[in-house]
């Protein structure tokens, strides 16, 4: 029964989603942890560092992993779609992440959890919009 939920679960793209971007959240909090904390090094580029690693493990994982792309949509194409976005989501994160270190003087982790958690909604529909065979939503 555990292994058929398990497998259900993989099947559906939000869980996916989800269970992808955990991976690579856990990646980002322990990287930005061990840069500023314990490296000391200045929270603003180091955070543009993870977002950078964060872009390119998300393009991996979104089109191979979470919406497993028709073979017929072109790398070409949905690399531009998602640099353009996610170049987007990603100075919507690195803003929201500044001014509550800034502005709040909150835990560095902390506005890292929230900025993410906030951007995270808008990710998933514009990605899925990108990744998902067009083709296949017109049938």
């Amino acid at each position: 029964m555990l292994n058929s939920l398990s497998k259900k679960a993989l099947e559906n793209k939000i869980m996916r989603f989800l269970l992808g971007g955990v991976g690579m959240k856990a990646i980002s909090f322990g990287l930005n942890y061990v840069l500023v904390v314990l490296l000391t090094l200045p929270p603003s580029p180091s955070y543009i560092f993870i977002l950078c690693l964060d872009f390119i493990l998300g393009y991996i994982v979104n089109r191979h992993f979470v919406f497993q792309a028709n073979k017929s949509l072109s790398y070409k194409k949905t690399l531009i779609q998602f640099l353009i976005t996610g170049a987007s989501f990603r100075l919507m994160n690195w803003l929201i992440y500044m001014a509550f270190l800034t502005y709040m003087d909150m835990y560095l982790l902390l506005a890292q959890l929230i900025a993410t958690a906030i951007v995270l909604v808008f990710k998933y529909f514009i990605y899925k919009f990108i990744f998902d065979d067009k083709s296949s939503l017109e049938k």
